[in-house]
């Protein structure tokens, strides 16, 4: 018994020593703990580690803290991570200092902009708000400076530093860049980058839907604000401007950025509606019209139709569809809270609410272009022909007619779409605005293309009057259209309104859709069609510059007309007199394409998508 309770003593003197007491939780030394025996707590070394020594050290984590090993390793982590941070900079992340970058930018702009508010307005119609600002250096410094190291830079370099792009041009670049330091690491360029692209963007606004008032938006992009603070635009508003800017710019510097300039536009866009800004929701839906437009002009169909719905979304969740109208509004269904429009739009002048009138038919203009354009003709219907979408919004105006007034109080809209192709607005009363002529020559354009795909050779009798009727009224609406249209002939070859040549060419192509599905067995059908495809090529000889890009649809929808004539021609006389003028419109139509096609990957398709038969070799057209 004495033997038994002597064993695995050190000696024989520790039979007289009192009883250990039991170490408290998480006394005992590391390596008891790993191996579950017990622990008498000794330090430096505790008896078992004493008696039968390890590779590891006897270490306590109780009042010493971590553990000895413990600290080796994450000093040795620590080290290892730095060290494949010097090897690798470039896939690294270092650690980030966080600042208030804009500390110093308010305090040295503070009265600056107490004073540019006094005078907002004045700079509206002479569009003079620049010379209001003095030079900053808003966006060189501190922003420019103070970059965030885990951010790729965003150089505008000056003349002695080349730039290379990721088309993989170089060269060097001269004022306004000279003195222009890092900014891509910021939210947006130095203030004389953001006026160059502004001013590359506004002489072509008509062309992109644009609603608001270029006057005011320039005016509100410049102030001494920082990057989306009100009344400056939105965020997602301003990239986008500034990618289009980058685009028509054709300078190097610029346009070596644009894809960095788009990836801005389409997370702002994305974002911009969780942050708290009085425009926000007309300022993005005038975001995803301009970004639609972008897409669309470079051939990304699908991106284009998505940004085009989120626009229409955008709109019809607003009411917009529904702006002054003469009836009252929805009854909600039970339980549904329904958001006051004027809580999201409230208008403080009648240029605000032109602006959102003109945007309901900007979102209006693109779904219904976009759609006939690039959509078979059997699946036109979109989220603006759904059942129970009646727009009562007024036709749009132009800024000058809402600055003066011609919006009065009383006026209020009712099924303004359904009057317009009923024929209930004929004869014209009063001059079209050029927003409204657009807005008109496409849902024309539109619905031809629809009821062209509801055509068939073995539809019912009963179907087949129906289709005879909707077509004879669709006919004649637009006949009624184009001789409402002003004359092209009043106007000099070479300044004839961009927008007068569009409505056209959009009118005529209206009248090649409802006729070419008769054009083959019809004469007078295709007459018609030849005759709208000849007025579309010939009005394209003027150098116009950009170009909407439903022009590229335009045109080649004529190049067809002209290549479906030489094709039935040759099938039935074989080679005929009469071709050359047939030929002749073909190569206007696709020398118009042509200018574009290394600017516009959408006319680049266009061109190739014409179908050339097998006779129609390069060196022909």
């Amino acid at each position: 018994m004495t033997s038994d309770s002597n064993q695995g003593s050190p000696s024989s003197s520790s039979s007289t020593r009192p009883a250990a007491k039991p170490l408290k939780r998480g006394r005992a030394c590391i390596s008891c703990r790993f191996l579950k025996i017990k622990c008498d707590g000794a330090k430096p070394i505790c008896g078992p580690c004493m008696r039968h020594p390890k590779d590891d050290g006897c270490e306590y984590s109780d009042a010493q803290g971590r553990s000895r090993t413990k600290v080796l390793e994450e000093t040795i982590q620590s080290l290892q991570a730095r060290l494949d941070e010097l090897q690798n900079p470039q896939d690294s992340t270092p650690s980030v200092t966080l600042h208030d970058p804009y500390r110093p930018y308010n305090e040295s702009r503070l009265g600056a902009s107490q004073s540019f508010a006094e005078s907002s307005r004045a700079a509206e119609a002479s569009m003079e708000a620049s010379s209001l600002l003095s030079p900053l250096s808003t966006f060189d410094s501190p922003l420019a400076s103070q970059g965030s190291p885990n951010t790729a830079p965003y150089l505008i370099p000056t003349a002695s530093s080349p730039i290379s792009g990721s088309s993989g041009r170089s060269s060097s670049v001269s004022s306004p860049y000279q003195n222009a330091t890092t900014f891509l690491g910021h939210e947006e360029p130095p203030l004389p980058v953001i006026q160059t692209l502004l001013d590359s963007f506004l002489p072509h606004v008509t062309e992109l839907g644009f609603f608001l008032h270029p006057a005011r938006f320039r005016a509100d992009a410049l102030r001494p604000l920082r990057f989306g603070q009100t009344p400056r635009p939105t965020m997602g508003l301003l990239s986008t401007v500034y990618l289009w800017g980058a685009q028509f710019s054709q300078q190097d510097p610029l346009i070596s950025y644009e894809e960095i300039f788009l990836s801005r536009a389409l997370q702002n866009t994305a974002t911009d509606l969780t942050r708290d800004h009085p425009h926000r929701v007309l300022h993005t839906i005038q975001a995803e019209v301009l970004l639609a437009y972008y897409f669309w002009r470079n051939g990304k169909i699908l991106e284009a139709k998505t940004h085009a719905g989120g626009a229409v979304s955008l709109a019809i969740g607003c009411g917009l569809h529904r702006w002054r109208s003469a009836r009252p509004p929805p009854m909600p269904g039970i339980g549904v809270v329904v958001e006051n429009t004027s809580n999201v739009m409230s208008p403080r002048d009648s240029v605000e609410e032109g602006e959102i009138i003109n945007g309901f038919w900007a979102v209006w203009t693109l779904h219904k272009s976009l759609s006939a354009a690039v959509d078979p003709a059997g699946a036109l219907c979109g989220a603006l022909d759904a059942p129970g979408i009646l727009v009562d919004t007024p036709w749009p105006l132009d800024m000058e007619g809402y600055r003066d007034g011609l919006l009065t109080q009383d006026l209020r809209g009712s099924s303004t779409i359904r009057n317009f192709l009923s024929g209930a607005e004929y004869p014209v009363q009063g001059k079209m605005s050029n927003a409204e002529m657009i807005a008109k020559a496409v849902t024309l354009f539109h619905r031809a293309s629809f009821l062209s795909g509801q055509a068939s050779a073995d539809m019912p009798t009963r179907d087949a009057q129906i289709f005879h009727s909707a077509f004879q009224s669709l006919d004649s609406l637009i006949n009624s259209f184009h001789a409402s249209l002003p004359s092209l002939d009043s106007y000099g070859s070479e300044s004839r309104p961009r927008l007068v040549m569009l409505a056209h060419a959009v009118t005529n192509a209206a009248i090649i859709k409802l006729h070419n599905v008769f054009a083959y067995a019809n004469a007078n059908s295709n007459d018609l069609c030849m005759n709208a495809a000849r007025s579309i090529v010939d009005n394209a000889q003027q150098d116009l510059g950009f170009v909407n890009p439903l022009m590229g649809s335009l045109w080649v929808t004529a190049c067809q007309v002209f290549i479906n004539e030489i094709s039935k021609r040759r099938a039935i006389h074989g080679v005929v007199e009469g071709e050359e003028s047939i030929w002749s419109g073909l190569r206007a139509g696709l020398s118009a394409m042509k200018p574009y096609s290394a600017a516009s990957q959408l006319m680049l398709m266009g061109g190739v998508s014409c179908g050339l038969p097998d006779f129609a070799h390069p060196h022909q057209c």
